[in-house]
């Protein structure tokens, strides 16, 4: 359905969208938001890059953290901003708003709330950032941080600049100037409303120059003055130094704090292989100056082939350094093939799926181990849906020779044909003798959900002629009845018409099919009398067979029945609806209108045009004289094939 309301005009208008397309879900159903804070919460900063774009628009995320960080959005990271999973692609983007603590704005209990102390020198990696999972994950992963430096240095190349900006700030004082002036309720003087443009001037330099610093290649030694630690990794090695596949190594990392200030927290090291996180190890607090070796907490089993070991000081961010860029060293190493019979290897033989009595389905692969060992580790299994991740399952280790169904832990709402991809051991736990046959992609078709075996008639719409109702007038009452249910009705229809609350007649018809619509004309009509009245339409009244629901049985509408004594009153109705098809082939819709009112229409007279219940264009003409037609076009073409409802309200 199409979203209405002050928010959703603001995002339109802001995002240029024509309209915004709300998910037809169960009230309160946030299942899909709790999956992606699951996920978020299962990946870590050093595998992120593996996933986070299969589930979320990386380039929108990018952007809003490059634009919070510009302006100093520190009060925009765990709140002021909307998560928007997109029905296009199924992936997620953020709708910020609220950016007036911004340009060095603060709140805090210190100043009794709003604070303009103009700091210019929040971190990229602030303690804001940190609070929010996702943004801590982002910049710690180091293609992510580096993708968010690039866009920094192009904005404040191309946008984040005196010359960009001035000119604008410029212009804005001297559009609201005068009335800022006449405002008897600001906070402030016209002298400080004054001054507090070049107040906003000077934070933009200091703000930029101190990004530019912050986004640039370190020195090799902190600059002189600088108080703050900086850790970096001098040397990383393994145990046994020259592993077989299959043998159990231990990382090590040489850690200097070059800095000139003490680190009084916990100081750690992740240890990733090929870019995947493998484990980590940590030590207690270093001075400035001093060294240690830090030795993982776990272990990797070696597989074989040429690997990178990646080595990662501070990589949670525990405390602020000179340099958030220099906390990486990286070594190639190799591991030689082990003896036969010592690797377990892993593939997926086969991928189903079950649907439960609710209509969910739950996707499963069947996984075997062809190697000549048992698994080290659970044997997990990634599900992708159309090239989209959408959950996974995990079983114990798996022995040499066995085969296992590996059951999803998400269901799903899917129907007809989709592509399903299964991978096991997607991250990489244990050792194989083959890492490149550990995928395999199916199609599958899921059919539709089992229908509950009902019917289900409401009422789709109720009419009563067109026209000037004044009293006296005989009005006959009729109802578009719809069977949305699965099998026929089976009986008699009945639709009880009702006047103010007051029953006064009904109409009946044959059974109705599943999908079919019939219309149900009243067998009398309705002496009109003068004043607003309500008329109420109830399908099934008497209730002659059972349905999926009892509730939805009702619809109702107001109207008016004129005195004939009132005063003349303009009355715009559809006659008609067509289309025409144009050379380009694309389609053009009509609507003949009539004023079957006694006086001309006080204004323009408008249609709007929905196809299959969706907005889609509109059409204008000119006020119209009493008892004249029009026929009113569209003012755009749409492509459209097939069969399709219009609708046109004037």
């Amino acid at each position: 359905q199409i979203a209405t309301g002050a928010l959703a005009a603001a995002i339109t208008r802001t995002f240029k969208w024509k309209h915004i397309v709300t998910a037809q879900t169960e009230p309160d159903d946030y299942s899909d938001l709790t999956q992606l804070i699951a996920d978020i919460n299962r990946w870590g900063a050093s595998v992120l890059h593996h996933y986070l774009e299969t589930r979320f628009d990386a380039e929108v995320l990018i952007d809003w953290l490059a634009v919070n960080t510009l302006v100093q959005a520190n009060d925009n990271y765990t709140k002021n901003y909307f998560l928007h999973n997109r029905l296009e692609d199924g992936r997620w983007e953020i709708l910020p708003w609220d950016y007036d603590l911004t340009f060095g704005r603060n709140w805090n209990d210190y100043c009794g709330g709003l604070c303009d102390d103009l700091s210019a020198g929040t971190s990229i990696k602030g303690s804001n950032q940190m609070l929010n999972e996702l943004t801590r994950r982002v910049l710690g992963n180091p293609l992510y941080f580096d993708r968010l430096r690039a866009r920094l240095h192009t904005l404040l190349t191309d946008v984040f600049t005196p010359e960009k900006l001035f000119d604008k700030i410029d212009a804005l004082y001297s559009q609201i100037s005068p009335f800022v002036y006449t405002d008897t309720l600001k906070w402030a003087s016209n002298l400080e409303f004054e001054q507090e443009r070049e107040r906003l001037k000077d934070w933009i330099e200091r703000r930029r120059a101190f990004l530019l610093q912050a986004i640039a290649i370190p020195e090799t030694q902190p600059p002189t003055g600088d108080t703050r630690p900086d850790t970096v990794i001098d040397s990383v090695w393994m145990e046994p130094a020259a592993p077989n596949t299959g043998d159990a190594v231990t990382f090590s990392a040489r850690v200097k704090n070059q800095g000139q200030g003490d680190i009084g927290a916990v100081v750690g090291v992740a240890f990733l292989v090929d870019g995947q996180y493998i484990t980590f190890g940590t030590t207690g607090a270093l001075g400035a100056g001093a060294e240690i070796t830090i030795r993982a907490v776990s272990t990797w089993q070696a597989t074989t082939g040429t690997h990178r070991l990646t080595a990662v000081v501070d990589d949670v961010n525990r405390y602020p350094e000179v340099s958030e860029t220099n906390n990486t060293l990286e070594q190639t190493f190799q591991v030689a093939a082990a003896p036969a019979g010592g690797v377990s290897d892993v593939t997926v033989r086969d991928i189903a799926f079950e649907r439960s009595t609710d209509g969910k389905i739950r996707l499963a692969a069947l996984v075997a181990n062809t190697g000549q060992a048992a698994t080290a580790d659970v044997v997990g299994v990634a599900f992708l849906v159309d090239g989209i991740y959408a959950g996974f399952g995990i079983i114990p280790p798996l022995g040499a020779g066995k085969s296992q169904a590996v059951r999803a832990q998400q269901t799903l709402n899917l129907d007809g044909s989709h592509t399903v991809t299964a991978i096991v051991d997607d991250i990489n736990r244990f050792p194989e003798t083959d890492e490149t046959n550990n995928q395999l992609t199916r199609t599958l078709n899921f059919g539709t959900p089992p229908p509950h075996g009902l019917p289900d008639t409401v009422v789709a719409d109720v009419r009563l002629g067109q026209g000037r109702f004044a009293p006296g007038d005989a009005i006959t009452f009729e109802a578009v009845v719809q069977n949305v249910g699965s099998t026929p009705t089976g009986d008699v229809v009945g639709v009880a018409f009702l006047v103010d609350g007051q029953y006064i007649t009904f109409g009946t018809t044959a059974a109705i099919a599943p999908g079919e619509t019939q219309v149900i004309r009243a067998i009398s009509p309705w002496t009109a009398t003068a004043g607003q009245h309500r008329l109420t339409a109830v399908v099934d009244d008497i209730n002659r067979y059972p349905e999926i629901s009892e509730t939805n049985n009702r619809l109702e509408i107001d109207f008016r029945v004129l005195d004939r004594t009132a005063a003349d009153l303009p009355d715009s109705v559809v006659d008609d609806i067509a289309f025409e098809i144009q050379p380009d082939g694309r389609v053009l819709f009509t609507a003949t209108v009539s004023n079957i009112g006694n006086a001309a229409t006080p204004d323009v007279v408008g249609v709007a045009f929905f196809v299959d219940d969706r907005y889609t264009t509109y059409g204008i003409t000119q006020p119209m004289a009493a008892n004249t037609t029009e026929t009113i076009r569209a003012v755009k073409t749409l492509s459209l094939t097939g069969t399709h409802k219009i609708t046109a309200i004037v």
